[in-house]
C-alpha cells in the first residue's frame, strides 16, 4: 500500500505560483501555432478543453513539464515573458519534491 504522507501538502502560494505560470504558458502557447500544435498532440488534448482544465493542478504540472521538456521552447518563453529559466525549473522542483522524513530517506 502506498503511504500518502510521502508526498508533502504543497504551500498555497506556490500552487497558485504555478497555476498563474501554466496560465501564461497557455497564452503564450496561443501564439505559437507549431509549439500549440506539438502540444495538443503530445497531451491529446482538444484545444477547446483548455479553459476547462486550466485550473487543474495536474494540468498545470503538464504545461510546465511540457516547456522543460524542450530547451528552446523554454528559452524562447522566458525572452517572450522575461521569466528567468531557473525560477521555473525551481518552482517545478518545489511542486514535485516528495516529503524528506526525519530520517533523510
Amino acid at each position: 500500500m502506498e503511504d500518502s504522507s510521502y508526498f508533502s501538502p504543497k504551500p498555497r502560494g506556490k500552487v497558485s505560483e504555478l497555476n498563474n505560470l501554466a496560465r501564461d504558458i497557455v497564452t503564450w502557447l496561443a501564439t505559437q501555432p507549431v509549439i500549440l500544435d506539438r502540444f495538443l498532440a503530445l497531451t491529446g488534448i482538444d484545444p477547446l478543453q483548455l479553459r476547462a482544465i486550466a485550473d487543474e493542478p495536474a494540468f498545470a504540472m503538464g504545461v510546465v513539464e511540457f516547456l522543460l521538456g524542450h530547451e528552446p521552447d523554454l528559452l524562447a518563453y522566458c525572452a517572450h515573458s522575461g521569466y528567468d529559466p531557473a525560477t521555473i525549473v525551481a518552482l517545478h522542483h518545489a511542486m514535485a519534491a516528495p516529503k524528506r522524513n526525519g530520517d533523510g530517506s
